[in-house]
């Protein structure tokens, strides 16, 4: 499995990947695309969009199939830098390390951007990627949802590896 930045070859790929979304009945993965699944012209416009916003996309492959990506898009909190995190990965993949690879990436970029923290929103009924988060050090915080469908979390940043 190798983790790399997504390039615009890679667009039927991606567009294969919200496919299985999709047809698996997920329609929040965090990323909005109309119509749903994305055909590839859609997924180019929003590689270009990744690239010119200064955000990161990064996607776990296993030859040509992508098994799951996790996106990194930077803004200011009232606690500093931080990185928003959209991560999801391919049925058929997950439960074999796939999302804490791509988490792991994740953080090293967030790192290495001056991040102070990484941030996620979740389905509250999803326990097995709650799981997943909180295994990596992301902790529940206040919900902004107020008892809505979704579960607000936090990884610090910048402290040894190991104790965040």
């Amino acid at each position: 499995m190798k983790i790399r930045e997504a390039k615009a070859s890679d667009t039927d790929a991606i567009c294969a990947l919200f496919r299985s979304f999709s047809e698996e009945g997920l329609q929040d993965v965090g990323i909005e695309f109309d119509p749903n699944p994305p055909l590839p012209a859609h997924v180019a416009k929003f590689l270009e969009l990744v690239e010119n916003q200064g955000f990161l996309l990064l996607i776990a492959e296993d030859g040509p199939e992508i098994a799951g990506f996790i996106l990194l898009t930077p803004h200011e909190t009232p606690q500093g830098k931080a990185a928003g995190i959209v991560i999801s990965v391919a049925k058929e993949w997950r439960r074999q390390g796939v999302a804490t690879s791509l988490l792991a990436a994740g953080r090293e970029w967030a790192e290495e951007q001056g991040c102070v923290a990484m941030l996620l929103s979740v389905l509250r009924d999803n326990d097995p990627a709650i799981s997943l988060y909180r295994k990596n050090g992301f902790r529940d915080v206040e919900d902004v949802t107020e008892g809505g469908p979704k579960v607000s979390m936090v990884k610090s940043l910048g402290e040894e590896r190991g104790t965040s």
